[in-house]
């Protein structure tokens, strides 16, 4: 039989004895490594190794085994008591054992020695084992219970069994109250009558993955990714879903959908403005020939009219009759204004910079609402002309470092806001406004957009910026233009934007632009 070496340790006084427990284990089939001790201080000191078992005689001249093994447990070490002793009753043997020796020997009865040591190893290896299964299983409930992905299982029936942290967080509820509620409480698409075949389908396929939505306690949703499986253990089936909350990389495509739209606006703008351009510069220069031509003090008009026969007193005075010189200036005022639109529309359309540039604020807000009054929408009744403008500016306002196409998307959207707002009031008595400022604020720019329409509740003024939030009916709004614009102001020119309302107060947005730039 092969030796099987063992590091052991000796309380003992006697030589005679320790030699006899040493040849006994060396007939067990042990090769024992020893270290003999008598006191408790070299004791101490031994037991800073490592052992793979300990020999305790029961009764030494400074110490003994009771108190060898209190300062065992005392240092946490798991090494095997045995007390071997000459002669021990009853009585102490049980509190021997009580106190946690693995097992007791008499020394004239050694011939069990070999197998007590083998059981006592094989006890400390299992519960070595157990404790790192146990340690295992906390560690991996530990990091369960504090995953960032939201953990949910349930029963066959959907009932919530276990919920993680992340999971109360994510849907805003106590666990207690959580736990309390099934999946078709949380999940908007998610029936109590269509669970039983879901709990089925998902038992077939063992795991499934999909993107859902999620109701909060507060009623709003989150959209979310989900990861299920089904598991059997010790008999018990059940149903995890590991949920992870998509709605940031939801809001960044949409932004980045709604920036593919607004460059493609863009671009068409540009086009249509470049198209129109052209034909109506040719409208604008021969209005301005035709006044020019039946201008009466024109040395050239003059000799025409002689030599046809006519004066052109004569022609002037048939003119001012029908009213001809006023429609030719209003044909020439309009193409003006035709073109201011245009210039603006090419402004709009700019490529951003990666470098903000120098802008009179003033002067793009001025730009923005002579764009907003060419925005007419039959379908909606929105008429920008009709709503009266106010520009309150301060004077001498410094130039401020910004991308202009994107403040000037911005205003345009809070505008037409505006104008929707102000199309669902009914107020006779208080025609709609709409009130531009722009003032110093420190080192900012203070831009504000207010109306006297309506205004908001409480709730819809605190999820105004929130994306895919919109009051409009489906198929008017995507609930993006406010979530773009905060982002364009807060993100890309690292400035402030807020919202103040009441019911029946109107709204007004208060933008703050560094002088700087971002």
């Amino acid at each position: 039989m092969a030796q099987r070496p063992l590091k052991v340790l000796v309380l003992e006084d006697r030589p005679e004895d320790l030699e006899l427990i040493l040849r006994t284990l060396r007939k067990a089939g042990f090769t024992p490594n020893h270290k003999r001790v008598e006191s408790e201080a070299e004791y101490r000191v031994a037991l800073k190794e490592e052992w793979d078992v300990i020999l305790s005689d029961y009764t030494l001249p400074q110490f003994n085994a009771p108190q060898a093994l209190a300062v065992l447990q005392q240092m946490g070490l798991d090494a095997p008591f045995l007390v071997i002793t000459g002669s021990i009753s009853e009585d102490v043997a049980v509190a021997c054992m009580k106190q946690g020796a693995a097992d007791y020997l008499l020394k004239d009865r050694l011939v069990r020695l070999g197998a007590a040591v083998e059981q006592a190893l094989q006890i400390r290896q299992a519960e070595r084992e157990r404790k790192a299964t146990e340690n295992a299983l906390r560690l991996t409930q530990y990091a369960v219970d504090h995953s960032p992905v939201a953990v949910l299982r349930t029963d066959l029936q959907g009932h919530l069994i276990y919920v993680n942290d992340a999971a109360c967080r994510l849907l805003g509820y106590p666990r207690e109250e959580l736990l309390k509620l099934a999946i078709s409480d949380i999940d908007p698409n998610s029936k109590a009558s269509q669970w039983p075949a879901s709990a089925t389908e998902l038992r077939e396929n063992g795991a499934a993955a999909f993107e859902s939505t999620q109701r909060r306690k507060d009623g709003t949703t989150v959209a979310v990714e989900i990861a299920a499986s089904y598991l059997e253990f010790a008999g018990e089936a059940c149903l995890f879903f590991f949920i992870t909350d998509i709605s940031q990389r939801k809001q960044a495509a949409a932004l980045l959908l709604e920036s593919e739209k607004m460059r493609t606006v863009a671009g068409l703008a540009a086009g249509m403005a470049h198209e129109i351009n052209n034909p109506l510069a040719g409208v604008m220069q021969n209005a301005q020939v035709v006044l020019t031509r039946i201008a009466p003090g024109n040395a050239a008009n003059q000799a025409a009219a002689k030599e046809t026969g006519i004066t052109m007193e004569a022609v002037k005075a048939y003119m001012d009759r029908r009213g001809i010189p006023e429609m030719l200036e209003a044909v020439r005022e309009s193409g003006q204004r035709a073109a201011d639109i245009v210039r603006n529309m090419l402004s709009f359309s700019r490529t951003r910079e990666t470098i903000g540039v120098p802008q009179q604020i003033d002067q793009l807000l001025d730009k923005t609402v002579d764009l907003a009054l060419s925005d007419y929408d039959l379908k909606k009744n929105l008429d920008f002309r009709k709503i009266n403008v106010t520009r309150e500016y301060q004077p001498d306002l410094p130039p401020v470092i910004c991308q202009p196409a994107e403040i000037q998307q911005v205003i345009l959207n809070l505008l037409r806001n505006a104008a929707y707002a102000l199309s669902e009031r009914d107020n006779p008595t208080n025609p709609p406004a709409i009130t531009l400022r722009a003032r110093m604020n420190g080192s900012s720019v203070k831009i504000e957009v207010e109306d006297n329409g309506p205004g908001m509740s409480e709730e819809v003024r605190q999820r105004a910026f929130e994306p895919f939030f919109t009051t409009k009916p489906t198929g008017e709004g995507t609930g993006l233009g406010l979530y773009v614009s905060y982002f364009i102001i807060t993100e890309n020119h690292s400035g402030t934007m807020k919202v103040e309302s009441a019911p029946g107060k109107g709204a007004k947005f208060v933008i703050g632009l560094p002088l700087k730039g971002k």
